[in-house]
């Protein structure tokens, strides 16, 4: 059961892993209570309740992922004391690394929950039991990608919230995680991943150098950058052309274009993207189905289509989203995914509706019930926020009254927008009922964002209510469409579908 809710999960199936994991959570428990001394049974008892964790953070209930990370991390923490007590039948440093996973995932909890305090705390100690591991294991492949995992997400952590009073912490950081990438990427030359993962670290590397006070500084430092960066595009060149499997180098192709933009190099961003592209259609041609392909490649493909947008370039940018479409025509999240961009965009002015409402219909003739799918009811709202946008209000309402209904649908998207939809049709009774739901996720779930927190002054406004969320970014007004800064590029497509 422990298995195969693993595969459910792994292949987005989060109602049927939910099930199956709860169901080998009781048999687990069932074991350890029958057979005490057996100390495995009980950490798999706790891979489980991390598991379990997984799957709700991905259906957006953080409080229950929350406490399933709480009970994994605390039964592995005392398992661990307990394994290092028997040294003849045991090396401890891969539980010291899976409790560093744990403390990995409950920080992005909290992340998402913007409880941004504990996420440093949970970095810090997934830090350190990472590191434990490392030391026990220095030549170990696995632990030095997984410490550079938890630096990179800790300085990205930082960089968000106080990148210029903890300036020289972050650059210690970025220290650490190059002194210890550089000598894995000459150990696995050709590990596409590995490449992917190393040019990420590049890209948060120089969008905090942008933020660096010290202009000359900074600008030494990202020629050395932009040094790597050329040395890596060489590279993945000659391993392209020599590989039978060029396309899996395509997602490094759309990292290194990610870096150059944020290098103020966009012929080259755009060169690259236009590389990177065709090798991803291959893998979303073949396996229309798998969604982890499907979305890299809309990611991929709308970094390339703003870039070119942002460049004025805008008959090759169309030319290009009808490339996209035509290799994501059987791929429903990946179509879901720019549908949502095409409603929502990072610029007012980038907006298109007509062909969002479009693409957002043809996911769901895709997958009429999407119930496979973790992510299903974003499908509806999708469909309606367009349709909301587009002022079809009749029909948002039909198309979020259907996400809600969906798995996973109780969210504050679903019920915000379907408040605002039914303010507009004048059903103010409804509209409330929406809205006081909407508020109540948000309170217990996870605080608005910028965007998020003009939407509910929107509602409010159209419902006459000072009710609010106890907590968000209320303090001022802000843009409609928030607008990504060049530090936090390399999320840039990813924040227009916070939904996920």
């Amino acid at each position: 059961e422990s298995a195969l809710g693993l595969v459910y999960w792994r292949t987005k199936r989060i109602s049927e892993a939910k099930q199956i994991l709860s169901d080998a959570i009781i048999g687990l428990e069932f074991l350890v209570q029958e057979f005490p001394d057996n100390l495995q049974y009980e950490w798999t008892l706790a891979e489980v309740e991390n598991r379990l964790g997984h799957c709700c953070g991905h259906a957006r209930q953080y409080a229950d992922a929350k406490e399933w990370y709480d009970r994994s991390i605390s039964r592995k923490v005392r398992l661990l004391h307990l394994l290092r007590q028997q040294p003849d039948k045991w090396s401890d440093y891969n539980y010291s690394d899976d409790v560093g996973y744990n403390y990995r995932s409950l920080a992005v909890t909290h992340r998402r929950r913007r409880d941004f305090e504990a996420a440093e705390m949970c970095y810090r100690e997934a830090l350190r039991w990472r590191r434990c591991a490392l030391r026990q294991a220095p030549e170990s492949r696995h632990f030095r990608h997984t410490l550079i995992d938890a630096l990179t997400g800790y300085a990205t952590l930082l960089q968000s919230r106080e990148r210029n009073k903890r300036h020289e912490e972050i650059a210690q950081i970025y220290t650490e995680a190059f002194d210890i990438a550089d000598p894995l990427i000459e150990e696995l030359p050709e590990s596409p991943q590995l490449y992917q993962d190393y040019l990420r670290l590049l890209t948060e590397y120089a969008g905090f150098l942008h933020s660096d006070e010290d202009m000359e500084r900074a600008g030494r430092l990202l020629e050395r950058v932009e040094e790597r960066a050329r040395t890596f595009g060489d590279l993945l060149e000659q391993l392209t052309d020599e590989s039978e499997r060029p396309w899996q180098y395509g997602g490094a192709y759309g990292q290194l274009a990610l870096l150059y933009r944020i290098l103020n190099l966009p012929a080259d961003a755009t060169k690259t993207w236009h590389t990177a592209m065709p090798l991803l259609e291959v893998t979303v041609a073949s396996q229309p189905e798998d969604l982890a392909r499907g979305e890299e490649y809309s990611i991929w493909f709308l970094a390339l289509y703003y870039a070119l947008l942002d460049r004025g370039k805008l008959a090759e940018a169309d030319q290009v989203l009808q490339q996209a479409v035509d290799a994501l025509w059987n791929s429903p999240v990946g179509l879901n995914r720019i549908a949502w961009s095409l409603a929502c965009p990072p610029q007012p002015e980038y907006q298109r509706l007509s062909t969002s409402i479009e693409l957002a219909n043809r996911a769901l003739e895709l997958a009429p019930d999407a119930k496979q799918y973790w992510n299903a009811q974003t499908f509806w709202n999708t469909l309606g926020y367009a349709q909301y946008c587009f002022e079809d209000y009749e029909a948002a309402v039909e198309s979020l009254t259907r996400a809600v209904e969906m798995p996973y649908g109780d969210v504050v998207y679903n019920h915000l927008f379907l408040a605002m939809a039914y303010g507009q049709i004048g059903d103010v009774e409804n509209g409330f009922l929406c809205y006081r739901q909407a508020v109540e996720w948000t309170d217990k779930n996870s605080p608005a964002d910028a965007w998020l927190a003009d939407r509910f002054r929107e509602a409010a406004d159209m419902l006459e209510t000072d009710l609010r969320p106890s907590t968000g970014s209320f303090e001022s007004e802000v843009d409609k469409i928030p607008i990504v800064s060049k530090s936090d590029l390399t999320d840039a497509v990813r924040a227009n579908d916070n939904r996920n």
